[in-house]
């Protein structure tokens, strides 16, 4: 009786240690609490930098339209961090591993560059790359980049010709996307940069759900497998949103992606 005591004393201990973990990390808080966190971390000296040095750059290049105080507070930086607060795949839990982060199509620098800053905060040991299509972006943001030391590989290039890169063809852990194209069109450009057990994360408006309906072929062609969609809201009623995390199974035939403009004029 006492060993089946102890063992199960061990076992209690085993999960309260792990939940405290988790709650040390942020996983698996409520979404208002999560946006107190995400408050704080706007507030902190690389958050505050890098507002400073996006909106002056954006006097003389379109890194981005929302340049309000509270439009900017919301819709940049809570919605780039809050799902890391809310997904069971996609968190700080992940994060804390290491491992590469690609962002496609990563315009002014969101949700990249927040991502970044939560994570050199926590003193993660990630890698962070980000691709654009157009260069005028990619120098802006490589030189804020620079400015503040941030640690990140910016490479300007179609994803359909990166991703047929040796360097770049399946090499990540985790790819995200904000606002880049439909769902069909944009599992085809980043499911060959996803590494096989690796997850593709697709920032989405709230109504998603006739994208999920027309994405299915490219989902089982692509070798991707949808692990959760979670609907949530911003702050101050400025939007709904979804979130969608794929987990890639296997390797993709060679045959993607196909050529530059093909997958978004003839989604799969």
């Amino acid at each position: 009786m006492e060993e089946r005591s102890s063992r199960e004393d061990s076992k209690n201990l085993n999960i309260e240690l792990n939940m405290l973990r988790k709650m040390k990390m942020g996983i698996g808080m409520e979404a208002s609490s999560a946006v107190k966190e995400i408050q704080r971390l706007e507030n902190t000296s690389d958050f505050l930098a890098f507002k400073e040095l996006l909106l002056e750059k954006n006097k003389y290049i379109n890194l981005t339209r929302i340049v309000s105080d509270s439009d900017y507070s919301v819709k940049n930086i809570e919605d780039s961090l809050l799902p890391l607060f809310l997904s069971q795949y996609y968190n700080l839990e992940l994060l804390s591993h290491g491992g590469s982060l690609l962002d496609i199509g990563v315009g002014g620098g969101f949700p990249l560059f927040p991502v970044y800053f939560l994570a050199r905060e926590k003193e993660f040991q990630n890698s962070f790359t980000g691709i654009d299509s157009i260069q005028k972006k990619i120098n802006a943001i490589r030189e804020i980049a620079l400015e503040l030391e941030a640690d990140i590989v910016f490479t300007a290039g179609r994803a359909e010709e990166l991703a047929r890169q040796k360097e770049y063809r399946e090499k990540f852990d985790i790819v995200i996307s904000r606002a880049v194209a439909a769902l069909p069109t944009l599992l085809e450009y980043a499911s060959p940069f996803v590494k096989e057990g690796g997850i593709f994360v697709a920032y989405k408006g709230a109504d998603v759900d006739e994208e999920l309906k027309s994405a299915k072929s490219a989902t089982k062609k692509l070798s991707l497998k949808l692990l959760e969609n979670i609907k949530y809201s911003l702050s101050n009623d400025l939007g709904d949103r979804a979130l969608l995390v794929y987990r890639k199974n296997s390797p993709i035939s060679a045959i993607y992606p196909r050529s530059v403009g093909t997958p978004k004029k003839k989604p799969l």
